[in-house]
């Protein structure tokens, strides 16, 4: 009997381009225990070089966020700290999410570790904090710039 292919072998990647594999906090519903272990395979693969988009969304249902801080914990859990981990850390404080939850990364990665937060919109009070907790964190930022307030202007400064 043959073993199926990995999804990993289904997709022509270019040279130089590598794979992020993670679960989106919006799909954070869809998580089952043996999600865990095909993405710890997954992991153990030469084409990924990353784990994500992994976080929370607090633009989503309230009832949804101990769940998604679940499914967050676990994820966390099976990044190497030699691979870097893409955060999607959402919510509609305009980036309170950055300080709120940057605690559950510190609990459950190694302060060598590397993070992007992807799409940036917080205060630079939060990149302030990242870069202290974090010295190899980096900031995305995206078209959303131009719809930032003052203090998230001085944060991109």
């Amino acid at each position: 009997m043959t073993q199926p292919a990995s999804p990993l072998s289904l997709i022509r990647i270019p040279r130089g381009f590598g794979i992020a594999v993670g679960i989106h906090p919006k799909q954070s519903h869809q998580f089952y225990g043996s999600l865990l272990e095909n993405i710890r395979q997954l992991l153990r693969n030469s084409r990924v070089v990353a784990m994500g988009e992994i976080g929370l969304d607090y633009t989503t249902p309230e009832n949804t966020w101990s769940y998604q801080e679940h499914v967050f914990t676990r994820m966390l859990s099976l990044a190497p700290s030699s691979m870097p981990v893409i955060l999607s850390l959402r919510d509609w404080e305009h980036g309170n999410a950055y300080l709120k939850r940057y605690d559950i990364l510190m609990r459950n990665s190694a302060p060598v570790q590397k993070v992007h937060l992807h799409c940036f919109t917080g205060s630079a009070e939060a990149v302030i904090k990242w870069n202290q907790m974090f010295p190899n964190c980096y900031f995305g930022l995206t078209a959303l710039v131009r719809n930032l307030g003052t203090g998230q202007r001085e944060a991109v400064q």
